[in-house]
């Protein structure tokens, strides 16, 4: 865990008449692995049952508050206004929040920021068709040509920032970019954090949907007058958009079930939690062999908001996936469906935002980790940078779960296996508990 993992995080949320979106919505905010937060809801509706909505999570983080203005501007300042945290999440009430969004862009707070913000994905309300929204570094130059803003669900934002220079009220379109481009011509400072943050839902009753045109219209006047304020800054520098090739597997079992049962589709794979063991010694006797109990749950068989909660717990589902029913079926023990699991857990608890090396896991028996020390001893002349003693600092990670059917791994296999992979991480011995 990171050093801010107890700082407490507001999540601002206007919200008006649409009670069953909103409930997924405060799902995927409830269920984030930084668990420090200060959920406020403003309610800009007049259905009457949002409250008993909200009430119904029983939730301490979770907060109601009716609407003292008119519109969403309105609400969301007034959220603002009532937040309890340093830094405030943007979220709007119809979007899904992944459940690692904040705590990875509370690792990417320091004194240069004033604004973290990400990619989004957009997906199809009726198909389920998803569309990425990358993001880059934004400067006032580049949105003055582009019209470009960070995409305003991903935004963690500081409070007092949001205090000092809110949401125009006398707007009913194109908010956020009127606000994003006020806070670039006053020199504020936007970081991204190059994640992706939420899956954003496109439909009719969506803002965007309802009041495209009107949108369109208030950005462009919006970015004339700019223009023409700052003509002079006004030099072709883009940020580059950040790629993430495999955006599709990352964020498609986070869908709802219905939208993945009407193509056909289910989840299928394991979640993994690594928690430490017992204390593993190397060959010299000092304590230098990292070893975790990884618990393995299968989510074939688990619903949205169980597979939500799973994740928010801090199990790492990087390698579940969504397939096509009858496709793989549930996984079973003794597949490689438990080995990925485990190797993709163990890569989730690095910086997520820089690219690691590859793991070679392999399958022994208990006790092989004397095996993988004696292994690592010999080939260090060779490999030094792979040894458990080096000045590098590379570890040796052993693993423990049950997945049954196992064989004997032996230091002679081992020790080709280190050859063969130089820029090794790890080597990940999964024994049976």
């Amino acid at each position: 865990m990171g050093a801010r993992e107890n700082e407490l995080i507001s999540v601002v949320i206007a919200t008006r008449n649409r009670d069953a979106l909103l409930a997924e919505s405060l799902t995927t905010v409830l269920n984030q692995t930084h668990r420090a937060l200060d959920v406020v809801v403003v309610d800009d509706g007049v259905s009457g049952t949002t409250e008993r909505l909200v009430e119904s999570f029983a939730d301490p983080r979770l907060r109601y508050l009716p609407a003292t203005g008119s519109g969403a501007a309105a609400a969301r300042n007034q959220g603002a206004r009532a937040a309890a945290g340093e830094w405030i999440a943007v979220h709007d009430d119809d979007d899904l929040m992944l459940p690692r969004r904040i705590a990875e862009q509370v690792e990417a707070i320091d004194a240069s920021a004033d604004i973290i913000h990400g990619a989004f994905v957009n997906f199809d309300a009726v198909t389920g068709e998803l569309t990425l929204h990358p993001s880059r570094e934004v400067s006032i130059a580049d949105s003055l040509m582009s019209g470009y803003a960070p995409g305003h669900g991903t935004w963690l934002v500081r409070a007092e920032l949001m205090r000092r220079m809110p949401y125009n009220e006398s707007l009913t379109a194109a908010i956020d970019n009127d606000v994003a481009l006020r806070w670039l011509a006053n020199g504020v400072r936007f970081v991204d954090a190059g994640v992706i943050c939420q899956l954003r839902r496109v439909h009719a009753g969506s803002i965007t949907g309802e009041r495209g045109a009107a949108q369109k219209r208030a950005a462009e006047a919006g970015l004339s007058a700019l223009r023409e304020r700052f003509s002079s800054q006004m030099e072709p520098r883009h940020g580059s958009r950040r790629k993430y090739p495999d955006f599709r597997e990352l964020v498609a079992p986070f869908l709802p079930d219905a939208l993945l049962g009407a193509g056909g589709q289910h989840r299928s794979g394991y979640a993994c939690s690594l928690r430490p063991g017992p204390a593993a010694q190397g060959p010299d006797g000092a304590a230098d062999l990292v070893h975790y109990e990884a618990v393995l749950l299968s989510v074939s068989g688990l619903s949205w908001r169980e597979f939500y909660e799973v994740a928010g717990q801090g199990y790492s589902v990087s390698t579940v996936r969504v397939v096509n029913i009858g496709e793989w079926g549930p996984a079973t023990p003794g597949d490689d469906a438990p080995d990925w699991a485990v190797a993709g857990a163990l890569m989730d608890r690095r910086d997520r935002r820089v690219a690691a090396g590859p793991c070679v896991v392999v399958r022994s028996q208990p006790r092989a980790h004397t095996a993988v020390a004696d292994a690592i001893r010999a080939s260090e002349p060779a490999t030094p940078a792979l040894s458990a003693h080096s000045p590098s600092g590379r570890s040796v990670t052993i693993i423990s779960y049950a997945p049954g059917g196992d064989s004997l791994i032996s230091a002679a296999r081992l020790e080709r296996h280190i050859a063969h992979h130089p820029g090794v991480c790890d080597v990940v011995v999964l024994t049976p508990a």
